[in-house]
C-alpha cells in the first residue's frame, strides 16, 4: 500500500528528518513506529492487512468512525484514513495520530 502522511511531525520520524520542538517519543517508540508503517507498505491491500492479527486492525467509532488503528506495540496505536487511488488500483493510507497511554493510565 501507498502510505502518505497528514501529521508533518509523523513523517519527519519516519523519514529519517528533524523534528522541529520537542520530541513527542522516545527512540523505541520510533523504532516500532517505522517498523509498523514497513508491514503496512508491503500490505497489496486493506483485506490483507485485516488478515494480519499481529497488528490488530480495527475500524474507530465514535467522533474517528471514518478512521481505522493498527497496534504499534502494547502502548500505542496508530491512527489512518484509507483512500482508493482508481488510477492504480491501490490502497492509500492516510497516517493521521499515533497515540500512546500515559505511564499513570497503565495502572
Amino acid at each position: 500500500m501507498v502510505i502518505k502522511f497528514s501529521n508533518t511531525h509523523l513523517e519527519a520520524l519516519a523519514k529519517d528528518e528533524p523534528v522541529q520542538g520537542q520530541a513527542k517519543f522516545d527512540k523505541q517508540a520510533t523504532f516500532t513506529l517505522k517498523k509498523t508503517l514497513r508491514i503496512l507498505q508491503r500490505m497489496p491491500d486493506t483485506n490483507s492487512l485485516k488478515a494480519l492479527d499481529s497488528l490488530q486492525f480495527e475500524g474507530l467509532n465514535g467522533d474517528m468512525k471514518d478512521l481505522y488503528a493498527v497496534r504499534v506495540d502494547s502502548n500505542s496505536k496508530l491512527i489512518f484514513g484509507i483512500e482508493r487511488d482508481r488510477m492504480i488500483v491501490n490502497d492509500i493510507i492516510i497516517v493521521k495520530e499515533l497515540l500512546q497511554k500515559d505511564a499513570s493510565d497503565a495502572s
